[in-house]
């Protein structure tokens, strides 16, 4: 994908990289539940993936992008390191504590929830008059956004064939259903305004990859059930 759009634009080649580099989002294991899937396979794989992006984001793009573009490796590693890693270090003693514990799980959401609508309204902000000049190319980030869930959801589903219909549909929400606040972040904080532009972008086929897959589960076990 990268080299690919590499022969469009630079910028586009390294929003498509990240965007394709997020881990599972934090909602898999819910969107898996609402469709039939194993919820404890994508809690794991929410776990898994974030755990290594600190390592494997910053490690991609020392390899694709090379000595000759600007990047700041040790930058990100921090940063992933301290909105990745640091939450769950600090959540292990906290959550032994009855009353503090209690608080976070009332609280956590709605901080979660304002913090990124912030990172939202700043990268808007930030962005708006390049979104004004350039409507055609939102259009076409648009369509590209699109094509990445499709190109997502189903290679997730087609190389977890092996799997049972519940490992499968995890797998694939997994795959499809990415950390799109956190590459919101990430790209406000070490990347020109395009990119962390592209994720906004990509808010809508987000939603829309989550109702296409659904969709089509729903049909899948209606058929099942009648064949029955």
């Amino acid at each position: 994908l990268f080299y690919l759009c590499r022969h469009v634009s630079e910028v586009l080649a390294t929003s498509v990289l990240l965007f394709a580099l997020m881990p599972t989002g934090v909602s898999a294991p819910a969107v898996s539940g609402l469709f039939d899937g194993n919820v404890g396979l994508s809690l794991g794989l929410v776990l898994l993936s974030s755990m290594l992006s600190p390592l494997l984001i910053p490690t991609a793009f020392f390899l694709l992008k090379g000595s000759s573009v600007q990047y700041d490796y040790s930058g990100m590693v921090v940063s992933l390191t301290s909105v990745v890693i640091l939450p769950v270090l600090l959540h292990i003693p906290l959550r032994r504590n009855a009353r503090l514990g209690g608080e976070l799980k009332r609280y956590s959401k709605s901080v979660s929830t304002l913090l990124v609508a912030f990172i939202i309204l700043l990268v808007i902000a930030g962005g708006k008059s390049a979104m004004l000049a350039d409507l055609q190319g939102i259009v076409f980030k648009l369509v590209l956004a699109s094509g990445l869930f499709l190109v997502f959801y189903s290679s997730a589903w087609l190389l977890s064939s092996g799997l049972d219909k519940k490992d499968r549909i995890a797998m694939t929400i997994s795959s499809g259903v990415n950390n799109n606040a956190l590459g919101i972040g990430i790209a406000s904080l070490h990347f020109e305004p395009a990119v962390a532009l592209f994720f906004l972008i990509s808010e809508l086929p987000w939603v829309a990859g989550i109702a296409v897959f659904g969709s089509i589960a729903k049909r899948s076990r209606a058929r099942n059930s009648g064949d029955r």
